[in-house]
């Protein structure tokens, strides 16, 4: 595919999300209303409406977002370096670009969540990264990219415009109780373009069904668990990947083997098994969170690590599974 056909693929990609975006904050903002929810005031009433503030912590990678959201017609600062950046309560949405994983920039990811006090914000970071930044950031409303090609950069930027609109609109507690999950759904429709998402549209009732037979003590063993997560794997070797997409499955598979071998898996690994774009499995790792069907706990030897586990009914609805998978 030429580099111009791509870039007019990407744009027509930005263009649909901002659409539905765009769709669905007026009718939030519409109910809100006739509720008589809107919350307006000096604090959301920002006058440099929709610029985005950018930081870096290299000059290089500053130059090169500045470029890339300029060419996207956005408003945007100059790049500031992460040493000089002033982040003091809400302001304009912020786009954060890191490269270095040291020490200075750990303490910097762990005062961001204060220092945001609920501003939109997208953190671009390498792979390398994901761990520590996860762990920092852990409960942050913050949309992490993962080494991210153009068009999950135009997606994220498409989302961040949008989480600022609905402030700027003064649709705070809309943001609080209900927005983030709606945006998350649209992101995984882009990113991904499947239908599998019901998983990520308002829940009508418990995400775990309890209500099935429990699984006897000693039933289930990781070694079956094992051979379902390589069964999935073949299927790789015969048909192109991105026919199976089903991130959420494959973590719990993942997550349930290593419970029963006691392991722990941090967030790196468990993207990984995900066989999904990082970008794409943090956005399921949270949903999954907020359903509580994950948790996230912290690792009491490293603090740049968060390990994910089951929720209890998960982890009993999955050993009910297998249990009745073999009878």
């Amino acid at each position: 595919m030429s580099e111009m056909v791509a870039r007019r693929l990407c744009s027509l990609h930005y263009g649909l999300v901002s659409a539905l975006l765009g769709q669905w904050q007026r009718a939030a903002c519409k109910r809100l209303r006739t509720r008589g929810e809107v919350m307006a005031g000096p604090e959301y009433a920002r006058e440099r409406d929709g610029q985005i503030l950018l930081i870096s912590d290299e000059d290089r990678n500053g130059r090169e977002a500045y470029v890339f959201l300029m060419g996207e017609g956005v408003a945007v600062s100059r790049p500031q370096r992460v040493e000089t950046a002033r982040l003091d309560g809400p302001g304009a949405p912020v786009w954060i670009e890191l490269s270095r994983d040291d020490a200075q920039i750990e303490t910097w990811l762990s005062g961001l969540e204060n220092a945001l006090c609920g501003v939109p914000a997208t953190i671009v970071i390498p792979y390398a990264m994901l761990d520590m930044t996860t762990a920092r950031l852990d409960g942050a409303e913050v949309e992490i990219l993962v080494d991210p090609d153009v068009g999950e950069k135009m997606t994220a930027l498409a989302l961040l415009q949008a989480r600022n609109k609905a402030l700027l609109s003064g649709a705070r507690e809309a943001n609080e109780a209900g927005v983030g999950a709606d945006l998350e759904r649209l992101a995984q429709e882009v990113a991904r373009i499947a239908s599998s998402l019901a998983m990520l549209t308002q829940p009508s009732g418990p995400a775990v069904r309890t209500d099935k037979p429990a699984a006897s003590p000693g039933s289930v063993h990781a070694e079956q668990v094992r051979r379902e997560i390589q069964a999935r794997r073949r299927r790789f070797d015969h048909f192109d990947r991105t026919l199976f997409s089903d991130p959420a499955w494959d973590m719990l598979l993942e997550l349930t083997e290593a419970d029963l071998k006691r392991q722990d898996v941090p967030v790196s690994a468990l993207c990984m098994a995900a066989n999904v774009p990082p970008t794409t499995a943090l956005r399921w790792i949270r949903t999954m969170c907020q359903r509580e069907i994950f948790r996230r706990r912290p690792d009491a030897r490293d603090g740049r690590r968060v390990f994910l586990e089951l929720e209890p009914d998960a982890r009993a609805a999955m050993h009910a599974y297998f249990a009745n998978a073999q009878a």
